[in-house]
C-alpha cells in the first residue's frame, strides 16, 4: 500500500493522482495533510494507518511530503496573466470590499472562471483582455434595477439553467461606479 501525504501549505502534485486514486483530508497537531489512497484499498484502514505513521514521528518534520507544482491546478494569477491592469484592478478592488464585509467568502478558482462562494455560488467572474463579466445569481430584474452605469446582458434559458438559477451578467470595462456591483453582490451576501 502506497500513502502520499501532502501538507496543506505546500502545491499538489496531480501528476501521479489517477482514476484509481482518491483524496482524504486527516488533522494531527493542528496541521491538515491530504492523503492520496487507492480506491480499492479500505479508506478508512488507509487513514489509521497514515495517522499512527504521523503519530510515530513525534516531529512533523519527519513526515514524507511530495512536492511539485501541477499544470492542471488553475490559480487566481493564471486568470489574472493575460488581461489589462484595469480589469487587474476592478477585480481585486471588488474582492478586497467583499472579503471586508465578509471573512468566509470563498474565491474559488475553477478552468474558465473564478467562482464566489458562501454557502452555495453567489456570482462568477470571467475575464477578458478588456473586460470583466460576472454572472450574479441573481433574477435580473433585480440587477437591473442596481445596476445603472454597466452593462447587464440576459442570459438565455439554458444558460441559467447551467448555472443553477436564475442570473444575468454584468459587464465591467472600467473602474467608475464598482459600488453599485459590491453593493449587490453584498445584498446577496447577507
Amino acid at each position: 500500500m502506497t500513502i502520499f501525504l501532502f501538507h496543506n501549505k505546500f502545491p499538489l502534485d496531480l501528476f501521479s493522482i489517477r482514476a484509481t486514486m482518491h483524496w482524504k483530508t486527516i488533522s494531527l497537531n493542528n496541521l491538515k495533510f491530504k492523503i492520496m489512497v487507492k480506491k480499492k484499498s479500505s479508506p478508512k484502514k488507509n487513514l489509521r494507518k497514515a495517522k499512527k505513521k504521523l503519530i510515530a514521528n513525534k516531529e512533523l518534520k519527519e513526515v514524507p511530503v511530495v512536492i511539485t507544482t501541477s499544470p492542471f491546478k488553475t490559480l487566481e494569477e493564471d486568470h489574472l496573466k493575460n488581461v489589462s491592469e484595469t480589469v487587474k484592478e476592478i477585480y481585486l478592488k471588488i474582492k478586497t470590499e467583499l472579503q471586508k464585509t465578509d471573512k468566509t467568502l470563498l474565491f474559488n478558482s475553477q478552468k474558465y472562471y473564478v467562482s464566489l462562494k458562501k454557502v452555495k455560488n453567489i456570482a462568477f467572474f470571467h475575464f477578458s483582455t478588456k473586460k470583466l463579466s460576472i454572472v450574479i445569481m441573481q433574477p435580473e430584474k433585480e440587477i437591473r434595477k442596481k445596476i445603472k452605469h454597466h452593462l447587464v446582458r440576459t442570459l438565455a434559458a439554458s444558460v441559467q439553467k447551467f448555472w443553477n438559477g436564475e442570473c444575468a451578467t454584468v459587464v465591467i470595462e472600467q473602474e467608475k461606479y464598482l459600488q453599485e456591483v459590491t453593493s449587490l453582490i453584498k445584498k446577496i451576501i447577507v
